[in-house]
């Protein structure tokens, strides 16, 4: 082996494991040895030899074998290092490392067959299985690597590459090194499947990795799946990490029976880290064009964002149509206090927009859509706030839907607070209604107190609460309709109401130990009886502006009024009976199972009703039966249950029944019973959905669906049936969806997803459908278990 030391290019200095001083010690003297210690350079060249010299290993064998260097003591930053198993230096020229070489500055490192390092210039020149190790885990490799190590700039022709950050690699015909984090690559092939051939890859002319700004950005390319092109542009961008950039999103394809073919092509603007804006051009093909877009900002001043949804022209309807909703908050301190302004405001163009179309941001859910505007103060115990809220009524063409009253405005203020065991409470609510229809509904103000003070006794294993409070209601209304109610009674303008409330809470819980599916458990026994008292007030001259007949159901049978909203105060004399046990893991104090039964018990008449008539209400003196239950019944076996009875019927008037087997994960089968005979028109339905792996493929073929069935009607209402296909480096999607409109119109639509792991999904609607659908449904994706 031939080693020279240069006079003034570098110094040698002992190294951690003295293989350097001892072969420089037997081949020159310890004196020389000692005049090259003394010799330093504002930048150091330290060459170290490998720890294992064994030449019979390739370099796949030895990589990375720029691992030898971390024996190397504390360097500087900006020193060089280079090992190899042959060494030649000349003085104030360059280094030749051969065999096993590497070199390397600060984090990067270069390594191949063989290294000659010019040191005046500082050119790297590396030739045979040359490779460039960045410091993000990053690789360039090729046959022959030109690199400055000043400049960061370099040459690899033909080159191999890998993105760490996106998994992804690929290969060019000759890759320029622009920087130390930029590259332009020319005739480029770019995929993260790890297969030697990919089922997809995106080929450019050319193509930038941009990793400063986390961007790759090509000129004329074109996507290739399967051996088959599906995509060409002159220009696209793709993400090399989570930054947010600008430019075109993923297309969206799909099929409707009533829109037909739809293409989507969404646009994203990153303005600023506070500001970003998404324009969604759609092309529906019986519909025309439609643009959506979404602007969000987050500022000091608060934060917020607009969605609008707009058809210029509607080929079916000939009109424009629109949807916009504004959500904005701000917020800050006031005293001691917290004071929100909050803008929560929809406006729709026409009763069937949400039938005919879908919205990101409003399932439908309800034929009316709020708009609030609210100012809000929270301080210790007391809240204020000031509201407008608006109601916009979707009608249907099959049933008429009662549009609410609008408030106009609304203040509220809620005070509590606690002495010892006492608690103090009081609601004031000032409102003004109004509505569209103003020759048959009233107009105007309604006011009410309500302070109410009870006495929290709570011991361990007990409760008792006494309540008592008087609720005062004022009316100042500007008109009532004519002609008067169905009994002939003349609404008051000014009408009041001044009601004393008592009620009395107590419970006790039982507890004992025991086993629940092998596992340690407590068991609960919880019997509660709830009574309340309310006196008679006839109240058929008050106009009702909000108040509706509870629900009968466990969340309401504990409580003071028969009904909801404050026009309408039932007269109580009454006691609530009900019991709940549970089952809790004694060392997770998870809930495992709950199961409650409870009944209410009338001791006088009822004769307060929603339209003013005096009847008796309760007849029967008790309330339907509560039943219900939730929990896991075996190992992998969840299920809920609920019902309503009524003992003299012998009737079930409500029922709800479900259940879910899981064994493992993306395994779940769902069945569920819904049936409600209280409604006007009394409905009975059933669904099922699933996911599952289909037998013989691996975990890679999933199906997933759900059917609901009409049984009133002996029909199929709406189903959803899809597969999921997924590989290392792709997922396939493919959703058929039945649904059937407020107005009974059918829709038929198919939605495609094909998700390229490091770019994105093609389509958006798959998953978010079979998510919304499947109770226990788990999205396949890159990464996670199978």
């Amino acid at each position: 082996m031939k080693f020279a030391v240069p006079k003034h290019s570098f110094s040698l200095k002992p190294m951690t494991a003295h293989v350097l001083s001892t072969l420089v010690f037997l081949m020159f003297g310890n004196s020389i040895f000692n005049n090259a210690q003394a010799q330093t350079t504002s930048e150091e060249l330290w060459v170290v030899p490998p720890a294992n010299t064994q030449s019979s290993k390739t370099l796949s064998d030895t990589l990375p074998y720029c691992e030898d260097l971390q024996q190397s003591p504390n360097i500087s930053n900006g020193s060089t290092i280079g090992v190899g198993n042959t060494l030649t230096a000349v003085v104030d020229q360059d280094l030749i490392l051969k065999g096993r070489a590497c070199i390397a500055r600060d984090a990067k490192q270069l390594q191949g067959d063989s290294i000659q390092y010019d040191y005046a210039s500082e050119q790297v020149s590396v030739k045979g299985n040359a490779r460039v190790n960045n410091p993000d885990g990053d690789t360039l490799s090729g046959e022959r690597i030109q690199y400055n190590l000043s400049s960061e700039t370099g040459q690899v022709s033909p080159a191999n590459f890998t993105v760490k950050v996106s998994e992804g690699h690929g290969t060019a015909e000759s890759l320029t090194i622009l920087s130390g984090r930029r590259a332009l690559l020319s005739q480029a092939r770019y995929t993260t499947c790890q297969a030697d051939d990919p089922d997809w890859y995106i080929k450019t002319d050319s193509l930038i990795l941009d990793q400063d700004n986390d961007v790759g950005t090509g000129r004329n390319a074109m996507l290739v799946f399967k051996n088959v092109p599906v995509f060409a542009t002159t220009y696209f961008k793709m993400p090399l990490g989570n930054r947010r950039q600008s430019g075109f999103l993923t297309p969206t394809l799909g099929f409707s029976s009533l829109n037909g073919t739809s293409i989507t092509a969404p646009y994203y603007f990153n303005i600023a880290p506070n500001y970003d804006f998404t324009l969604t051009p759609q092309v529906l093909t019986e519909r025309g064009a439609r643009f959506g877009g979404e602007y969000r900002y987050l500022t000091r001043w608060g934060q917020g964002n607009f969605y609008g949804d707009i058809l210029p022209n509607d080929k079916q309807t000939q009109t424009r149509r629109y949807y916009w909703h504004v959500q904005h908050l701000t917020q800050g301190t006031l005293g001691k206090g917290v004071w929100q302004a909050n803008i929560n405001a929809r406006k729709m163009s026409d009763n069937s927009f949400i039938d005919d179309f879908s919205i990101q941001d409003w399932d439908g859910g309800t034929r009316t859509m709020p708009s609030e505007y609210s100012l809000r103060y929270k301080q210790d115990g007391l809240s204020l706030r000031l509201r407008q809220k608006t109601y916009q009524t979707l009608q249907t063409t099959n049933n008429q839907v009662d549009a609410p009253y609008d408030f106009k405005p609304q203040f509220e203020a809620r005070y509590h607070k606690r002495w010892g065991n006492w608690l103090f409470n009081t609601q004031l609510e000032s409102t003004r209604f109004a509505h569209d229809d103003v020759q048959y509904k009233a107009q105007g103000w309604r006011h009410l107190v309500y302070p109410s003070i009870a006495y929290e006794w709570r011991k361990p294993g007990m409760f008792i609460v006494p309540k008592f409070g008087v609720h005062f209601t004022k009316y100042a209304l500007n008109r009532v309709p004519l002609p008067a109610n169905a009994n002939g009674i003349t609404y008051d303008k000014s009408a009041s109401r001044a009601l004393p409330i008592f009620s009395l809470d107590s419970g006790v819980i039982l507890e004992r130990q025991g086993k629940w599916l092998k596992q340690n458990i407590t068991q609960t026994l919880e019997p509660r009886i709830y009574y309340a008292h309310i006196p008679y007030k006839n109240q058929a001259n008050i106009w009702n502006f909000d108040s509706a007949l509870a629900d009968l159901d466990f969340s309401r049978i504990y409580s003071e009024n028969l009904f909801t909203g404050n026009d309408r105060i039932a007269q109580a004399n009454q006691v609530t009976a009900g019991v709940t046990s549970r089952i809790l893991g004694r060392d997770t104090g998870e809930e495992l199972f709950q199961a409650s039964l409870a009944q209410r018990y009338y001791f006088s008449k009822q004769t307060v009703n929603l339209s003013g008539t005096l009847e008796n209400n309760n007849a029967n003196r008790k309330s339907d039966v509560l039943a219900a239950m939730s929990g896991k019944l075996f190992n992998k076996l969840w299920a809920q249950g609920f019902v309503q009875y009524n003992t003299d019927s012998g009737k079930l008037l409500r029922s709800d029944a479900a259940i879910r087997w899981q064994p493992a994960y993306r395994k779940v089968f769902n069945l569920g019973y819904h049936q409600n005979k209280i409604l006007s028109e009394p409905s009975k339905t059933a669904y099922a959905s699933a996911q599952w792996p289909v037998p013989f493929m691996s975990n890679n073929l999933y199906a997933v669906s759900r059917l609901n069935y009409d049984l009133n009607n002996k029909r199929l209402t709406d189903a959803w049936v899809g597969v999921e296909y997924v590989k290392d480096c792709w997922i396939f999607r493919v959703v058929g969806q039945r649904t059937v409109t407020s107005d009974n119109r059918v829709d038929n639509a198919v939605y495609l997803q094909l998700e390229l792991k490091g770019l994105g999904n093609i389509g958006n609607r798959a998953d978010q459908q079979l998510g919304s659908q499947v109770d226990g449904y788990h999205a396949v994706g890159f990464g996670t278990p199978r």
